[in-house]
């Protein structure tokens, strides 16, 4: 199972999922471009939307909580900063609902649109246009969507062998770090030899 929400596509039957790739793809450009641009009322209906549809996809909703707590600090972290130089107010706090709306879209769409899927979708929207890389496009998005994760989830998986042996009671922080970034890095590195031999052997 994946260890976090986001990034991680979840199969369904729901409608989002039967959607083709452009077509997701559009609409996550229409969400987001609604979440920049709506005033209160908007971000409002925005926001009962999204909830409807972390009801319906279900995208791992107590890992989502995870994702979503990151979203809600980075934006304190923007208010504090808007706040600083401009004064605090409405359009701070405005601005800082768009980021985690435009965020909790990021984690609904990755959950209903598998990385290849995407991938094949930015090659439909810009095969048309002249002497566009669009298949190398399409081939860059769906090993990043589909790596990016794997990082995630190995990083899930050191810390827990990491806790199970008790390296986060050690008061070195060096020796915690190291105990981490290690067997992170070595994990890493296996995958991507993994990845760079399949695509290997598929003539890529």
């Amino acid at each position: 199972m994946a260890e976090i929400a986001f990034l991680h596509y979840r199969p369904g039957r729901t409608l989002l999922h039967r959607l083709p790739g452009w077509g997701k793809l559009l609409l996550l450009l229409a969400v987001t471009a609604a979440c920049s641009r709506s005033a209160l009322i908007g971000l409002a209906l925005l926001t009962a939307l999204l909830t409807t549809g972390s009801l319906v996809l279900k995208p791992a909703l107590g890992k989502m909580k995870g994702a979503l707590m990151f979203a809600l600090i980075m934006a304190g972290l923007l208010a504090f900063s808007d706040a600083r130089q401009f004064g605090f107010g409405t359009p701070v706090i405005l601005r800082a609902v768009r980021f985690i709306l435009i965020f909790w879209t990021g984690i609904l769409f990755t959950t209903a649109a598998h990385p290849a899927e995407i991938g094949d979708a930015f090659e439909t929207l810009t095969r048309w246009i002249p002497h566009f890389p669009a298949r190398r496009l399409n081939t860059h998005i769906t090993l990043t969507l589909t790596f990016l994760p794997l990082i995630m989830d190995e990083s899930a998986t050191v810390d827990r062998a990491a806790r199970s042996r008790c390296f986060h009671r050690r008061k070195n922080p060096l020796v915690r770090i190291r105990y981490r970034v290690e067997p992170l890095v070595d994990g890493v590195f296996r995958k991507s030899d993994e990845i760079s031999r399949a695509m290997a052997a598929r003539c890529y």
